[in-house]
């Protein structure tokens, strides 16, 4: 139900989207506000190959892993979303790594404080893009 418009980028961009420190399990969050960007903050997203599109009712996209993507809903919307996780070597690497550090955040010696899990209030003031 609704509309949204989706970005996305390719892994390979990573370096021109300005990866922050927050934690969360499995992300990586932008210090950019796609909304409105800041390119004298941000000079290097000029360099990202950024796809743009428009989806409406009964449209879906796939994103595979490791794109980045934001999701800006141009109305009320209903999304339904899901992961299909792929077991490979690669993949399970990534996820030994991702559960340590789960395990030290939740302990105290990874992040705390700079996470979405533990009410520390708005992830945009955490990025530094809070209106």
């Amino acid at each position: 139900y609704g509309q949204k418009k989706i970005l996305l980028f390719p892994p390979q961009d990573s370096a021109f989207l300005d990866p922050s420190d927050i934690y969360e399990w499995t992300t990586t969050f932008s210090s950019i506000d796609f909304r409105d960007p800041d390119l004298v903050r941000h000079p290097l997203l000029l360099q990202a190959t950024g796809y743009e599109a428009i989806l409406g009712a009964g449209d879906m996209v796939y994103i595979p892993m490791g794109w980045w993507h934001t999701v800006t809903c141009l109305e009320p919307t209903i999304s339904v979303n899901g992961w299909r996780f792929r077991a490979n070597l690669l993949w399970s690497l990534n996820m030994y790594r991702d559960l340590l550090r789960r395990a030290l955040h939740h302990l105290g010696l990874y992040r705390r404080g700079r996470c979405t899990c533990h009410g520390h209030g708005d992830l945009r003031k955490h990025l530094g893009w809070d209106p």
